[in-house]
């Protein structure tokens, strides 16, 4: 009868409105139950599905926010923004749950995979910083009226393919635990860094020129500089990766080590990233 199924039917629908109304990700926390924390294997396993989705969300934000320097919107600028808030909860959610259960008695790999999400989760909250500050300075590209000279444009968009490879690659290697994506971030972290200093470069000469006031310079030099800072928490993950692999803990020495001991692979990969990252066509 009507009045049997009314109830049943009213508490469906407001289950599903507010469901609906939750920000998207938020039902990962619940995954985070502390009588998983007594046993670390599940724990660890329940750790890694939400930072698998705190990776996604990260990616995204990224990619709205090297979209508002293509296309400004005051939707998706708050987009960005909650979104930003949204990681910040997953490094507090995940970033407690997984100290509670780095107390309990851990195998070997049970402590390196706490110390890989710990780290992780702490380069992607950065990431998803550098995302809202992108959006920030499309932002006041956009309230300044800045003009985009056509030659900066395309530095722009070449740095927007570089960043989306090495945080793709990176995320990869994290969730998947794919080493050779891992092995691919560091050649194209550097080529990054040096197309960053080649945009410093021609910015100046821009300036001397004319083409842009100082003021109107200095929201170019800060964009330059997420660029470069995404890219390094990009080679962070990487490395905590590889590490891992290697059961090597010394990141510097890891690196120089690296590129002495596969000059092949990396002059391999980072010829390959200079090839297909270059302003010299422009």
């Amino acid at each position: 009868p009507r009045s049997t199924l009314f109830p049943y039917t009213t508490l469906f629908r407001s289950l599903l409105i507010k469901d609906a109304q939750e920000p998207e990700g938020n039902h990962d926390f619940e995954l985070l139950e502390e009588r998983f924390i007594q046993h670390p294997s599940l724990a660890i396993e329940q750790c890694r599905i939400v930072l698998a989705s705190m990776a996604e969300h990260t990616r995204e934000n990224i990619a709205d926010a090297l979209s508002l320097l293509r296309e400004y919107s005051g939707e998706m600028f708050r987009q960005v923004q909650e979104t930003e808030e949204l990681v910040d909860q997953y490094e507090d959610r995940l970033g407690s749950y997984i100290v509670q259960v780095s107390s309990a008695e851990l195998t070997k790999q049970q402590n390196e995979d706490v110390y890989e999400i710990l780290h992780a989760i702490t380069d992607l909250e950065r990431i998803s910083d550098h995302a809202s500050n992108i959006a920030e300075n499309a932002r006041e590209i956009h309230d300044k009226n800045i003009p985009i000279e056509a030659d900066l444009a395309e530095e722009m968009s070449v740095m927007e393919a570089a960043l989306t490879e090495v945080l793709e690659l990176s995320l990869r290697a994290l969730t998947e635990k794919d080493a050779e994506a891992a092995y691919q971030v560091e050649p194209l972290e550097e080529r990054i860094d040096q197309l960053c200093e080649a945009m410093k470069r021609r910015q100046i000469d821009r300036l001397t020129r004319g083409v842009y006031s100082r003021q109107n310079s200095f929201v170019f030099n800060d964009l330059v500089g997420n660029y470069e800072r995404v890219s390094d928490h990009c080679s962070n993950i990487a490395l905590s990766v590889i590490e891992l692999e290697q059961e090597s803990f010394d990141g510097h020495s890891y690196i120089e080590g690296l590129k002495r001991r596969s000059d092949e692979e990396f002059e391999r990969y980072y010829r390959g990233y200079q090839e297909k990252y270059s302003f010299d066509k422009l």
